[in-house]
């Protein structure tokens, strides 16, 4: 199985100064083997990694973990990675999905509550049948036994109908508890272009409600999930709907919304509506800096329709302003820029099909794109960088290693003799 959001990436000049010499080193922390070597290993990370206090990671990959009959590529695995002394990494398999009730291929990054469980989605699997062959999907919880394993429970499976369908991205929690997420399809409009959900824990499990419907008009498929912000709101990408002219016919080119929360419900309102030239098909989620601003990727459009990282701003109007802060060439700096993350001085992070990238506000306004590494070949991502206390990155690439099954990777900045 290849999962919609790695289908979509294969499918597929700087405004501001670029630096082209690298400053990080890649160092192959782990390379998985489980898809041409019919290992119980797992294969094809989609998700980013989380770490612990401790600095073990965690994350999950799409295929590998061994599963029945059609799941050849296997259904996927959580995994750890335990730091050891000697400065390499034990990898440890939490759990191997089944493509049954309790989920298969999971493809969001996974997420910590404050008890040490992990939460996650599953593209696959839970209720059988229906509208969806393999299942339409779970919300799942690991949760650390003292024993030593991990106990997985399905939170909630999605049944498919009208219902969500397919939810690729992430979960968030709010401070109540509640979990949000979105889902690539299903949904009450004809489109049938995905949902907003919630799951809300109660006594008797978990209750989903479906916040909003996506239609043609208002964008589809969101194949990300959505980031929460102090007071409740939900911010998120839309890979196509709204406008068909420009380069993006069919199905359009994409939009950035916000789900508020208000006094008498949700309310849903596009901040930014891409038409090609400044950026084309947001298929990933955003990030959000201490003053409010959202800054994301696109895979397509902008100068050389090699995708864009873009920053939204909101105005005193009430509406928000677009910067493009890099629009990628084909060159050094490869092409469908990725999932971004972000530090607490404002630098961006994030990874194209051929260099993992860090972009720095100056004080003048402008931006500095800097080209960390190249990466090895083969190692196309979808998944954010993780950063470290001590400046490391770490990430995970789909492809790449022997088994061209995935690796676990980290980028450690060089250090220049005195």
């Amino acid at each position: 199985m290849t999962s919609i959001r790695f289908t979509l990436l294969l499918s597929l000049l700087a405004i501001f100064a670029i630096s082209a010499s690298a400053v990080d080193t890649q160092t192959i922390l782990y390379t998985f083997q489980g898809v041409h070597t019919h290992q119980a290993d797992g294969a094809n990370p989609e998700s980013g990694l989380i770490a612990d206090s401790a600095g073990n990671l965690y994350g999950t990959t799409y295929n590998g973990g061994g599963c029945p009959a059609p799941f050849t590529q296997g259904c996927g695995i959580v995994f750890e990675l335990s730091p050891q002394s000697n400065g390499s990494y034990t990898k440890t398999t939490l759990y191997a999905f089944q493509n049954q009730s309790d989920g298969g291929s999971p493809t969001g990054d996974l997420v910590f509550d404050s008890a040490g469980n992990l939460y996650g989605t599953t593209e696959y699997g839970g209720t059988l049948g229906g509208n969806c062959t393999y299942g339409c999907g779970t919300v799942y919880e690991l949760s650390p036994s003292s024993s030593g394993g991990w106990t997985e429970t399905v939170l909630y499976s999605f049944p498919g109908g009208t219902g969500p369908k397919y939810p690729l991205g992430s979960v968030v929690f709010d401070p109540s508890g509640n979990l949000y997420g979105t889902s690539f399809t299903g949904g009450t409009d004809s489109s049938s272009g995905g949902t907003i959900y919630e799951l809300s824990p109660s006594s008797g499990g978990w209750t989903e409600t479906t916040l909003h419907s996506f239609a043609l008009a208002t964008g589809i498929y969101p194949d990300a999930g959505v980031i929460l912000d102090a007071a409740g709101n939900l911010y998120g990408t839309a890979s196509q709907g709204v406008s068909n002219s420009g380069i993006c016919t069919g199905y359009a080119c994409g939009a950035v919304y916000r789900l508020a929360k208000t006094a008498t419900g949700w309310q849903y309102g596009l901040l930014y509506t891409f038409e090609g030239p400044r950026g084309a098909q947001p298929h990933e989620a955003l990030v959000m800096d201490q003053a409010g601003n959202l800054y994301g990727s696109t895979y397509y459009g902008g100068t050389a329709y090699d995708g864009v990282v873009f920053e939204l701003t909101p105005t005193t109007t009430g509406q928000w302003k677009e910067t493009l802060l890099h629009s990628f060439t084909g060159g050094t700096d490869g092409i469908a820029p990725t999932a971004l993350s972000i530090d607490s001085a404002g630098n961006i992070y994030g990874t194209s099909s051929a260099a993992a990238f860090k972009l720095i506000p100056s004080s003048n306004g402008g931006w500095q794109f800097q080209i960390l590494c190249a990466l090895a070949d083969g190692d196309t991502s979808t998944s954010p960088l993780l950063r470290n206390a001590a400046g490391d990155l770490f990430g995970m690439s789909y492809g790449g290693g022997k088994q061209d099954a995935g690796t676990v990777y980290e980028l450690s900045p060089v250090v220049t003799a005195p």
